[in-house]
């Protein structure tokens, strides 16, 4: 259980939920408010080596050092990337190999509604966790739209 990345927290009133980052496994739930969510968190990361994902600060991805893939190739594929004419399907294949593109969420046309989307404190944003519709991974959080998207990919998506 070391090599989690969990997410999650609050889902509702009182429910919450736990899941892995990374597969989207649904790792625990239950009631009983963030409370019970520290508990549980608590007692399956005894050492407290979990690093919650949606606390892992921003940076400039080109700060990384790439594992696994030449230092080239990497700076190739972040050049790639970053490229306005890259499509984001051709993204997807790279990103998520192996698995059916997903739709994109709808983005709001007014600036008004794209703040409140990042803003996310104007309404409720916590339903049944479905998967990311841009990265694929579970998650309870809902956009403007009531689309499943974690507030970090959202905030990529628009950036």
């Amino acid at each position: 259980m070391e090599d989690r990345q969990p997410t999650g927290g609050q889902t509702g009133e009182t429910s919450w939920e736990i899941a892995d980052w990374r597969t989207g496994e649904l790792i625990e739930s239950g009631t009983g408010g963030y409370e019970a969510c520290d508990a549980a968190a608590r007692r399956l990361d005894p050492k407290d080596t979990w690093l919650d994902i949606d606390n892992v600060p921003g940076g400039d991805i080109s700060e990384v050092e790439p594992q696994g893939v030449p230092a080239s190739l990497a700076e190739a594929l972040q050049d790639w990337l970053g490229m306005s004419s890259t499509p984001d399907e051709d993204v997807v294949v790279v990103v998520r190999p192996g698995r059916p593109p997903r739709a994109v969420p709808t983005l709001p046309e007014q600036p008004e509604a794209l703040v409140q989307l990042l803003d996310w404190r104007h309404g409720p944003h916590f339903w049944p966790a479905a998967p990311c519709v841009l990265c694929g991974t579970t998650t309870p959080l809902r956009s403007h739209a009531k689309e499943p998207v974690h507030k970090a990919c959202a905030e990529l998506w628009n950036s």
